[in-house]
């Protein structure tokens, strides 16, 4: 491509943008009569299903709005929801991908994500700006009424951009301060719902060291029965003490097989209100707290998130109403109670769980048809300050006590409970100290403890293998910190930082002590164990002999060396069009640059595909001359393609 019909083209397009940004539209094939201030942006008029609504519970945020499905296609037109102007224009390789924002009238703003293509000059215009800044990624915030758009305008095409797991279109409608309104309170007609939402398990969870569910203490996991609106427990619960319900449900839309949000739910005992959530609105600086608002370590175990029916430590969203005990329930006298639990969609489908829980004065010997403990098994448990400790046995009569050692003072400790024919279990309060060790008859078992951190100031660790900085508010609730060193292998060393079932806020900061170094540290980096053999990069800089990096997940941590640069495979290559396949296999693709004669050419990526491919900058020209391709890890190992294009 030729330097000087680079220029030439981009001074002809800037003067053709200049002509039309004052008044330009983009095409409209609907007309639409006036009524509802919105329109639906995917197949108006037509029924239409979803893959997700907003409020759900994802891994880390809860869902800003609706999936709405495009038959598992890419290409189809997305039409502005109102009159209003493009306000942002966003190109990413990951979350929203391809995405425009627009801004209406009334002070709201909707947002279209995941695109394949733009339509219309602003289509021109991104392009345009992405050849000028020679960047791929651009995210443009555009002057009011620069680029008009009318109700059912074609702004752009639906795609599977970003982090999409599949074709569809994320579509937000957004308040004048940019919380995030749910869209099925404006009851599209396009949308249809007469199903209530299905509730399939509950949790009863024990707070506090003399607290027991069904006289022991460990959450309580029941099936729920009943279908229809209609459910319930097989039987009363046995409380004692501080307890909390939690709730897996989630809503059936109708003709879809997705399981969506469930936004509002009620908790009553006796009638009295003691809970009620109504995600209606949430801002994006309150996100994280959806690791509070749901189970956390449920959801690390078994990828099942359950609303937690009560407002816990560190949450601090706003869309709850509680009693003065936050949603919690407390028994300590003979009484038997109604509890009663309704959850509803925005099209006011409602389904109603009830049971019973009653008081039980907690016994020393308990009667159970089945545990999963075995004999001469020790197993233990952190919930909160409380540490359980299981130990299997089949002797009844014989209940031996527990030697606990807490900063090399020896603590006696009787069980709590025994289960008949299955073991006993220990219990002690953390506030009253971090234990090394615990030992029951010949068995013993060495803790990973080594601080308390407070959640709610900076704190600082210093440990034998790792430093660690915790910034105010990184903790929900206060820590107990676990550091290990799981292999010692010089070169596959394994750090245990914190406990993974535990959820952080922000960033720590970690800096590891490595046990061997290698010459070549620039090409050293940490990495997060998320499989067998499988790594996600975190990065680092080298700091006085330690390994620096930031992570916001506790778990396993390697350091591991990438001197292997990326693969480049060509896959189209002509004067019309370039395609090909990029990878990387251990620290990932940080850039990729494509040139021909030296001039620039945008390549677009798609990180799920590892494809990346060209788009002109003038349709009319043809690739013509030296192609150089650069591929680079986050490393800084390249890979270079090159090809005369005649």
């Amino acid at each position: 491509m030729k330097s000087n019909n680079n220029k030439s083209f981009l001074f002809f397009v800037m003067l053709v943008l200049t002509s039309l940004c004052a008044h330009s539209q983009v095409s409209s094939d609907h007309d639409f009569e006036d009524g509802d201030y919105y329109m639906f942006p995917i197949k108006p008029k037509q029924n239409n299903t979803l893959a997700g609504s907003m409020g759900e519970l994802r891994s880390t945020h809860f869902h800003a709005g609706l999936d709405i499905r495009t038959d598992s296609q890419i290409g189809l037109p997305v039409y502005a929801a109102a009159d209003g102007y493009i306000s942002r224009a966003v190109v990413r390789t990951n979350g929203y991908g391809r995405a425009l924002y627009l801004s209406h009238p009334n002070g709201e703003t909707t947002v279209y994500a995941h695109l394949n293509r733009f339509n219309g000059p602003i289509a021109l215009h991104i392009r345009n700006h992405q050849y000028i800044r020679k960047r791929f990624k651009t995210d443009l915030n555009l002057k009011k009424g620069r680029f008009l758009v009318h109700k059912g305008d074609i702004i752009a095409y639906s795609g599977n951009s970003g982090s999409s797991g599949g074709p569809h279109l994320h579509f937000e409608i957004r308040d004048k301060n940019q919380a995030v309104l749910n869209p099925l309170n404006y009851h599209f007609e396009e949308i249809k719902d007469t199903t209530p939402p299905h509730i399939e398990r509950m949790v009863i969870q024990p707070f506090g060291i003399n607290s027991r569910v069904n006289q022991q203490f460990k959450p309580a996991s029941l099936k729920v029965l009943g279908s229809g609106g209609r459910y319930y427990l097989k039987d009363t619960i046995k409380i004692h003490g501080k307890v909390g319900f939690e709730v897996y449900a989630y809503d059936w839309l109708d003709h879809s097989r997705f399981k969506c949000a469930v936004t509002e739910i009620k908790v009553k005992k006796d009638d009295a209100p003691i809970y009620h959530q109504n995600i209606n609105s949430f801002t994006f600086s309150e996100q994280k707290n959806i690791l509070a608002h749901m189970d956390y370590g449920i959801k690390y175990r078994t990828g099942k998130r359950y609303h937690k029916l009560y407002v816990d430590n560190g949450n601090f969203l706003k869309f709850y109403t509680t009693d003065l005990h936050r949603g919690k329930v407390s028994l300590y006298t003979d009484s038997k109670h109604k509890i009663t639990v309704e959850l509803s969609d925005p099209y006011h489908n409602t389904s109603t769980l009830i049971f019973y829980i009653r008081h039980e004065v907690p016994k020393s010997d308990i009667a159970v048809s089945s545990v999963s403990s075995s004999k001469n098994v020790l197993s233990t448990k952190l919930q909160k300050s409380v540490l359980s400790v299981e130990v299997g046995h089949t002797s009844d009569r014989e209940k031996p006590k527990a030697y606990l050692y807490v900063a090399g003072e020896e603590k006696v400790l009787a069980p709590q409970y025994s289960l008949k024919g299955y073991g006993h279990t220990y219990l002690w309060d953390m506030k009253y100290g971090v234990p090394d060790s615990i030992r029951v008859g010949t068995l013993r078992k060495e803790f990973g403890y080594k601080a308390v951190v407070p959640s709610g100031s900076s704190f600082h660790y210093y440990g034998d293998q790792m430093n660690v900085y915790f910034p105010k508010g990184a903790l929900f609730d206060t820590l107990y910190m676990e550091e290990r060193l799981i292999s010692s292998y010089p070169q596959t060393a394994r750090y245990r930082i914190g406990t993974p079932s535990i959820p952080l806020r922000r960033n720590i900061t970690v800096s590891l002590k490595p046990i061997a170094f290698q010459k070549e540290v620039s090409k050293l980096g940490a990495y997060e164990v998320t499989g067998r053999s499988s790594y996600g990069y975190m990065g680092g800089i080298w700091k006085n002999g330690k390994l620096e990096f930031k992570t916001r997940y506790f778990g396993d941590y390697v350091i591991l060396s990438d001197t292997i640069p990326p693969k480049i495979k060509a896959l189209t290559v002509n004067k019309d069009q370039l395609r090909f396949q990029i990878s990387d296999k251990l620290s990932g693709i940080k850039d990729f640059k494509a040139t021909i004669d030296g001039e620039w050419v945008l390549m677009n990526y798609d990180y799920k595909r590892k494809l990346i491919w060209s788009e002109k900058l003038n349709p009319k020209h043809v690739f013509s001359g030296k192609l150089v391709v650069v591929v680079t890890d986050k490393l800084g190992n390249r890979n270079y393609y090159t090809q005369n294009l005649d």
